[in-house]
């Protein structure tokens, strides 16, 4: 914090980004802390007879996932080509407008709309602010700034509960039982309160924030000490999509990333209301273990979780991975497989403990190991990406990693647990346990994946290290070129003279 006080350092940039992650993560995590008002009282508001289906509710977040993703490979484009900070400024503005205005929804599609449109501002952030991290620090200091950016992953998410929770609880006890006007109702100011910070960290990166050299930090220099950046034109992304694509260990950390995203997905959207469903049915005989958790307790207990065994992972996944690789190059995707391969374990056993010890309260340390486990990907997983792709190329690979992580990930495990659970016979806590049985499934295909990555890693980054040194060489000979051309010229004009 005292190295950020500059404007002008590295680390103010790190601590703005950082900032703008959280209230990313912290909006789009609000959602889940509302998700039983939606369903249950949402009807008043919108007109509707019924209540929303969860179904309806989960497709919510799917809608957000999609556009974001499916806008990512543009924002990965500019990227490569502009003004970075720019294009992160501008993208935090749409975020933050759109999701006020969807706190002013007068029904369902235009909750959905404005749900889809907040997936603008995202997608411009998250595909742009990792590749500006590694312009500003060397490799020795990388991982660790990642692991600082994303530690505002599990802090954002569990902000996101507490302020969806809080501001809905907050709204309750000021807004005069008499005052019922539809646009009023408590749930709505659950996305009143971010946006609000968006726009205030929108101006603080148009204005203040410094636009690091693109590649400079890993000595990609181009023709004259200039920064490298992508060339323009459609057939020069599409060479650029086709690098990452037939990148091995690129694509082998994607797959293994979008077992993280499912997982994560799915239970950062449904584990409050599991844990409210579940703990709803227990008999009420057994003590503290019958306990029935309200909507608040429990977006605080998994919003808790999220927080701490999200940052004690995230640190510890970075630190583990400097560890092993004083040892191995492969270091980060062995601790990509160590963090997906362990929380299958503790996700089965967690599920199965909440359907038949009828003890929710032992389940829920449980549920904080396999947090725990799944958030040790976080910095690896980032700082593969980046060291096996140009640096003219990381935003668009950094988009790419989005879209085949999302689509294929958190995009649609609330929707496949949602429909699970509508779908299997017995009560509702039945039907999202048996659904949330996916992500243990996912993560043993996701580990298998990392396994695979660590064969082709090494030649890889040794690749993009041969890039840098061919670079450099012939900015060298440019150089020597200039300068014979320069003495060539002052012996031609001394003899003219003479």
């Amino acid at each position: 914090l005292i190295m950020a006080c500059c404007w002008n350092s590295p680390y103010f940039t790190l601590l703005v980004l950082f900032i703008i992650n959280l209230l990313n993560y912290a909006d789009r995590f609000t959602l889940s802390a509302v998700l039983i008002p939606l369903e249950s009282h949402v009807q008043d508001g919108f007109g509707y007879k019924n209540d929303l289906t969860q179904l309806q509710v989960s497709f919510l977040q799917t809608a957000f996932i999609i556009s974001y993703m499916l806008l990512s490979p543009i924002f990965g484009y500019l990227g490569d080509r502009f003004i970075r900070k720019y294009i992160i400024g501008i993208g935090i503005l749409f975020w933050a407008l759109f999701t006020l205005t969807g706190s002013f929804s007068v029904n369902y599609a235009m909750l959905l709309v404005m749900r889809c449109l907040v997936g603008v501002g995202e997608a411009s952030y998250s595909t742009v602010a990792p590749t500006m991290i590694a312009d500003l620090f060397p490799v020795e200091k990388r991982l660790r700034m990642l692991s600082i950016f994303y530690l505002a992953i599990p802090f954002g998410s569990g902000l996101g509960y507490g302020i969806g929770a809080g501001m809905k609880s907050i709204a309750e006890k000021v807004i005069p039982p008499n005052y019922t006007h539809p646009l009023n109702e408590p749930w709505r100011y659950a996305f009143r309160f971010t946006p609000l910070l968006g726009i205030l960290m929108a101006v603080v990166v148009l204005l203040c924030v410094k636009e690091p050299k693109r590649g400079k930090a890993d000595g990609h220099i181009g023709k004259g000490g200039a920064a490298v950046k992508g060339q323009h034109g459609f057939k020069a992304y599409i060479k650029d999509l086709k690098y990452c694509i037939t990148n091995p260990s690129f694509m082998l950390s994607t797959i293994g990333f979008v077992a993280v995203t499912y997982s994560t997905g799915a239970w950062a959207f449904w584990a409050p209301t599991y844990i409210v469903k579940v703990s709803s049915g227990l008999p009420p005989s057994h003590g503290l273990c019958s306990h029935k958790f309200t909507e608040l307790e429990a977006s605080l207990i998994f919003g808790s979780i999220s927080v701490v065994a999200g940052i004690l992972g995230t640190l510890t996944g970075s630190e583990l991975s400097k560890l092993i690789g004083r040892k191995t190059k492969t270091a980060e995707c062995i601790v990509c497989a160590i963090s997906l391969l362990g929380a299958v374990p503790f996700i089965y056993l967690g599920l199965v403990l909440s359907q038949y010890s009828n003890c929710m309260v032992g389940v829920i340390p449980i549920l904080f190991l396999a947090v725990f486990m799944l958030c040790l990907n976080w910095a690896p997983v980032s700082a593969i990406v980046l060291y096996v792709t140009l640096p003219e190329k990381r935003s668009t690979a950094s988009s790419v990693n989005i879209l085949l992580s999302h689509i294929l990930g958190d995009a649609m495990s609330p929707f496949i647990v949602g429909w699970i659970a509508v779908s299997v016979a017995g009560s509702e806590a039945y039907g999202l346990t048996t659904g949330l049985y996916t992500t243990a499934f996912v993560c043993v295909l996701g580990g298998g994946a990392f396994l695979m990555a660590t064969l082709t890693v090494v030649k890889d980054r040794r690749l993009v290290e041969k890039t840098k040194s061919n670079r450099k060489l012939q900015d060298s000979d440019n150089d020597c070129s200039d300068d014979d051309s320069s003495n060539n010229e002052e012996l031609l004009h001394g003899t003219v003279h003479t």
